[in-house]
């Protein structure tokens, strides 16, 4: 929760409320807001049916995990359909080795 002590302290030194979100509201959120990025990058990776059972990928519904499954059925590619899904997973892992190097607590030689 935000304490309403720092925004009304803004307030007072004169702060625009762009300003209060920036510098005081949006820091407090970052942590909530990076890990729901990540979470949400992993339920639209793992998306298959739904899209796949409504559209079958037509009307630019296609998604990663839909050509992967094309590659390997439709044009039985199966280095096709292994460099998609290692792409996907690399891509799955730039984004948690980015959301760990921000989460993650950092001394700075400080006590």
């Amino acid at each position: 929760m935000i304490s309403g002590d720092l925004i009304e302290a803004a307030r007072i030194d004169g702060a625009a409320p762009s300003q209060v979100f920036r510098h005081i509201v949006l820091p407090q959120l970052w942590g909530v807001l990076s890990l729901l990025l990540v979470l949400r990058a992993i339920f639209i990776f793992q998306n298959f049916t739904d899209v796949y059972l409504l559209t079958g990928g037509a009307g630019g519904t296609q998604m990663m995990s839909l050509q992967v499954y094309e590659y390997l059925t439709a044009r039985n590619d199966l280095g096709g359909a292994s460099a998609l899904g290692l792409v996907m997973a690399a891509a799955m892992g730039v984004l948690l080795v980015a959301y760990i190097w921000r989460v993650q607590p950092r001394s700075g030689g400080r006590l």
